[in-house]
């Protein structure tokens, strides 16, 4: 495969096409349900054009490339002939090799997407301690006597991690 049919299915093949194909519904706004997590309402937006998607919810994005890679498990190449085969797109017969500027994008990809799953991973782990501390401020709370000392501490521990819980709900 060589640059020029990255580049032929990189312009030739949407996001939207490409969800389309993979068969899930993009809705008028753009939106739709997220494959990445459990999803009840669409949180994926699906730009126009070669703009890729976005979840609002777990953050994962990108471009064709990244949705593939993701979704099916493979690398940038491999993603690279599943979208030509699913579009009819053809591509060399591989006896050209990617060049270097390629294999770097290819590695700064996959850099990429683990350094994401890595920010991801410690803000989910962060989200379960605070449910967990709130828990058990929330037990502490309803044994105490209201507007005690004790009572007092948990509300306010319970509000500074529920805002931080938020925030990291929120991705900030």
């Amino acid at each position: 495969m060589t640059e020029n049919d990255i580049e032929n299915i990189r312009s030739s093949v949407t996001m939207s096409q490409l969800a389309s194909m993979y068969g899930y519904k993009v809705n008028i706004a753009g939106m739709m349900k997220c494959p990445f997590h459990q999803d009840s309402h669409p949180s994926l937006k699906v730009y126009d054009g070669n703009r890729g998607y976005y979840c609002f919810v777990c953050g994962e994005g990108g471009d064709i490339f990244d949705f593939t890679m993701r979704h099916d498990g493979l690398t940038f190449p491999e993603a690279a002939k599943q979208i030509a085969s699913m579009a009819g797109i053809p591509i060399s017969d591989g006896k050209s090799s990617l060049s270097e500027s390629a294999r770097n994008e290819i590695q700064k990809r996959k850099a990429e997407r683990e350094a994401k799953e890595k920010t991801k991973e410690a803000r989910n782990r962060r989200m379960v301690e605070i449910s967990d501390k709130l828990r058990i401020l929330e037990m502490i709370k309803s044994k105490s006597e209201p507007l005690s000392h004790v009572w007092c501490g948990a509300e306010d521990n319970i509000v500074k991690l529920s805002i931080e819980w938020e925030q990291l709900f929120n991705g900030h």
